[in-house]
């Protein structure tokens, strides 16, 4: 039997060997883009033969998840195996695009290589002029010939000179042109990847069989992010949200007309059920420190306590849908309406989620301590059913760009309040007007009052209203002592130390609030951030 086991390898080797390798070209029709990743759906045609074979699909990306392989089609045929690879010997077509980007890199090397070969001939030239211009003072000619001759070499060495200052100019532009193109050339090549993904599948098939075959994976390179536009015509009018992602791909096939869908999850691919470990409640335990930071030996016991809103109705909205949201426990997909082509360039293409408009209710928010400008917020309710994700915003207030703002969605507040930008027509104004008698001594305590003047005046047409917040110190130290003097009817939390007004203000109004502390602490005690 020994005999037989090298002839039998070595047959078997053969006749798989053998097998029929069909290559198989796909293309693109449906893309599911995580925020990381992105799982590509290809359809072929394929006919397959008699016995065992094996398909090989050509043109993949360069990191698919061998994990993640799925062939779909007709029943006709049994999958023995499935095996990923990466072909490096793979040559595709010459991209154009680099193609032509690599002619007009030649041409300008071949411009810089003539301007180099006549720079370096007037250099020669101007060298020469020098030479016989101390030759023919060395050798005793006549004054009038000298001077002819040296004019004339002056000349032409002044000329020369000009040549060389305009070749240096054109020498600059003409290493500026190579280095962008250069970078584009890296540009287009970063997104095409090098190393061409194979998936070779071995089948079994009782009879010759054709139609249509379905493959699906998974691999990086591409991803999305979520944007907003934010738009308002007017205060007290509605706000208009426009949903959008930024879509970008290197994963060196370029997307033509596919069906895409945006989703919010991480792809899994294990392959092993997930184990539900013991679930204990318990406190949350801190260590106590005493004022001078050392640890006391004692922990103090704290329960968190959260509340959930409810969305309440009663309200009117409208929106243009262009992707149906399709939500579970984990995760929200949006399948896009319009199908997109993207190439594969890295460039961040932007895609239409969809259009929502809310009515709001409006006010302004200020904070004169950070910034003296007065921020139109809006108020809107209903928003939860859409599955918005926390993103950047731009901001456009009757119809002009405002600037950026961030859109935070994680809240369980019914009500998500948006930032329309800061408001010139209010103006806003905070000063010290403390006087140096504020500042004295007795006996051993120092006291310090400060005193704070808030003006804020409405120069529109119609009535506002504003919060206003501002603070006043809180002590860390028995030492210290802090005591507010003055608040002018403010809501005081005296664990924050926030002081909050809530006024209003018609057209041309100006109103002012004041607010003012006491800090007292020994006089041998220096507070640097008084």
């Amino acid at each position: 039997m020994k005999k037989l086991t090298i002839p039998f390898l070595f047959l078997c080797t053969f006749l798989h060997a053998q097998q029929d390798e069909i290559q198989v070209k796909s293309t693109v029709k449906e893309v599911t883009l995580y925020l990381s990743g992105v799982q590509e759906v290809r359809q072929a045609k394929v006919s397959i033969p008699q016995g065992s074979s094996v398909l090989r699909f050509t043109g993949l990306p360069s990191g698919v998840n061998p994990s993640s392989i799925q062939l779909r089609g007709v029943n006709e045929f049994a999958i023995l195996s499935v095996n990923y690879r990466q072909n490096h010997l793979s040559q595709e077509g010459a991209d154009p695009e680099t193609e032509s980007l690599r002619d007009s890199l030649n041409k300008l090397m071949y411009q810089l290589e003539v301007l180099n070969a006549e720079k370096l001939a007037l250099s020669e030239e101007r060298s020469m002029f020098q030479s016989n211009r101390k030759l023919a003072n060395n050798n005793g000619l006549i004054i009038d010939d000298l001077h002819e001759i040296s004019d004339f070499a002056s000349e032409r060495i002044r000329a020369i000179d000009l040549k060389l200052m305009d070749h240096r100019k054109t020498e600059t532009k003409l290493n500026a042109s190579i280095q962008r193109i250069n970078a584009e050339i890296n540009q287009v090549i970063s997104g095409r990847q090098k190393a061409t993904g194979e998936i070779l599948v071995n089948v079994s098939a009782k009879k010759a069989i054709s139609g249509q075959v379905q493959l699906t994976y998974f691999t990086q390179g591409a991803g999305w992010s979520p944007f907003y536009d934010l738009r308002a015509e007017e205060v007290g009018g509605p706000v208009s949200l426009a949903y959008k992602a930024h879509v970008s791909q290197i994963t060196g096939s370029d997307w033509e007309n596919v069906k895409l869908t945006l989703s919010t999850s991480s792809p899994n691919f294990s392959n092993n059920i997930p184990v539900v470990p013991v679930w204990y409640l318990d406190f949350i335990q801190y260590r106590n420190y005493n004022s001078n930071g050392v640890y006391n030996g004692a922990y103090s016991n704290t329960t968190l306590n959260t509340e959930s809103g409810k969305a309440k109705g009663g309200n009117t909205y409208s929106w243009q849908q262009n992707a149906q949201i399709s939500q579970n426990a984990l995760n929200t997909e949006f399948k896009i309406a319009s199908a997109y082509s993207i190439p594969s360039d890295g460039i961040e293409y932007v895609v239409e989620i969809g259009n929502y408009d809310f009515p709001a209710k409006y006010r302004y928010s200020t904070v004169p301590k950070m910034a003296e400008d007065a921020f139109l917020m809006a108020r809107v309710s209903g928003w939860t059913e859409y599955s918005l994700l926390s993103a950047e915003s731009n901001i456009y207030f009757k119809g002009t760009y405002v600037g950026k703002s961030y859109i935070n969605t994680n809240t369980t507040n019914d009500t998500l309040e948006l930032s329309m930008g800061a408001d010139e027509g209010v103006v806003v104004q905070r000063k010290n007007v403390s006087d140096m008698s504020s500042k004295s001594v007795s006996g051993n305590t120092k006291k310090q009052q400060e005193d704070f003047e808030i003006s804020i005046r409405n120069t529109k047409s119609l009535a506002i209203e504003i919060e206003i917040e501002d603070q006043i110190p809180l002590s860390s130290q028995k030492e210290i002592s802090v005591e507010l003097l003055e608040s002018s009817n403010a809501e005081y939390n005296k664990e924050s130390g926030k002081l909050k007004w809530k006024i209003k203000l018609e057209p041309g109004e100006s109103k002012s609030l004041r607010f003012s502390y006491l800090v007292k602490y020994p006089k041998n005690f220096v507070i640097q951030n008084l």
